[in-house]
């Protein structure tokens, strides 16, 4: 699990707020701060430790921590002429905390067109990815891959999923064969690539949300998927 939205939106602030000030580490974002609070009955303040904690567990803090510290730019560095253990947002920092929270999804790090080159599949899961809906993303491109398997091998509209592949790019009794492969074993392990897709991105995004909701996870499988459309044009009638 990775820490949600709101909780790395939490760790950025404190980041920004105290980065210059005090000394923030990740066991300040697990471990929180003391702080002044009121007594119960009003009477004054005394202070208390565990303030303004980020909500995660100490491995998801630790890891986004290790994203931040690693990423290429880096995202935070130690301060200049200080203690090694306070870090501060470099301008790449600055700029994904921006991102984080004015659209409340996480950045990507490589513009969609530059690594998905199908123009309908491009223009149909950009809006998913631009507003986080990464299962939607996923569940889109299967779509989108169904309907050109359809189209070309002349299929009812009812029939879908792996019955689909089956029916159409099955090695022995589909209606379409790829050229590019010239013996069984490679048939097979093409018609294995489609048949995979369907059993596992396209069914579970049709009857589970957020079992594949992770950008990163969504876009490797949106590019496989770009790769099985590409693949798919040099597919002819048996």
């Amino acid at each position: 699990m990775a820490l949600s939205i709101e909780a790395k939106l939490h760790a950025l602030r404190i980041i920004k707020d105290e980065g210059q000030k005090n000394c923030v580490t990740p066991e300040r974002l697990i471990e929180g701060k003391s702080d002044a609070v009121l007594t119960e009955n009003g009477d004054g303040a005394v202070f208390a430790s565990g303030q303004d904690k980020v909500k995660g567990t100490k491995d998801e803090i630790y890891d986004f921590w290790g994203f931040l510290s690693t990423h290429t730019p880096p995202y935070i560095r130690p301060v200049p002429q200080n203690n090694p253990a306070c870090y501060e947002f470099t301008s790449a920092g600055k700029k994904y905390y921006e991102q984080l929270e004015s659209q409340g999804v996480e950045p990507l790090d490589v513009p969609l067109d530059s690594v998905i080159f199908n123009e309908k599949l491009l223009a149909k899961v950009t809006p998913a990815f631009e507003s986080g809906n990464y299962d939607t993303a996923i569940r889109d491109a299967c779509v989108l891959l169904e309907e050109a398997i359809r189209d070309k091998a002349g299929l009812e509209e009812t029939v879908s999923g792996q019955k689909l592949v089956v029916d159409a790019l099955h090695h022995d009794k589909g209606v379409l064969t790829f050229p590019e492969c010239k013996k069984a074993g490679e048939a097979e392990g093409v018609f294995f690539l489609y048949s995979g897709v369907m059993g596992f991105a396209r069914n579970i995004s049709a009857h589970h949300t957020n079992r594949l909701n992770g950008q990163l996870t969504a876009l490797q499988i949106v590019i496989h998927i770009d790769f099985l459309l590409r693949l798919f044009d040099t597919a002819q009638s048996r």
